[in-house]
């Protein structure tokens, strides 16, 4: 597995202070091997239940706005593909393989992704059946990408 460049896009801004550090941690370990990249998007205020909707459409044409077109673009979503750990680093390796180097992983706010960013990606991804807030998601996802990687390069992961 060559130098890759993964980039979270994710809506809202990262308030935990446990979530910021362990990002931090994740960035740290990866570093060796692949750039990590935050991408905060402007989340829509809601105002009412209605609204729901409306906010994230507009979160979506943000979010594509920032997307490459020479990315591979991979959305969280509680209904896309699971996978185990294994298997996504495997996933990820034949991909690397076959030529793909920047991943771009998409994680919406408390509206979730617009159907529009799902039918865009080349996988929509799930992590678990179960909901987490928008900012355990993305540490989970970093700790995940991690854990690719390590066994990638055949690095032991402590378990």
């Amino acid at each position: 597995m060559g130098r890759l460049k993964f980039t979270i896009v994710h809506v809202g801004k990262l308030r935990q202070p446990h979530v910021v550090e362990g990002l931090e941690r994740y960035r740290k370990l990866l570093s060796s091997y692949v750039s990590l990249e935050m991408r905060p998007i402007k989340q829509e205020p809601l105002r009412d239940c209605l609204d729901r909707g409306d906010a994230r459409e507009r979160e979506a044409q943000r979010i594509i706005e920032t997307l490459s077109p020479r990315d591979t673009l991979v959305a969280l979503d509680v209904s896309g593909r699971p996978f185990t750990s294994p298997e996504f680093a495997r996933y990820l390796g034949e991909l690397e393989r076959r030529g793909h180097s920047s991943f771009t992983f998409v994680v919406g706010g408390p509206t979730g992704l617009s159907p529009q960013v799902i039918r865009r990606s080349h996988l929509a991804l799930s992590l678990s059946p179960m909901t987490f807030s928008h900012e355990l998601t993305i540490l989970a996802l970093a700790e995940q990408l991690y854990r690719a990687v390590a066994s990638l390069h055949n690095h032991p992961y402590a378990k």
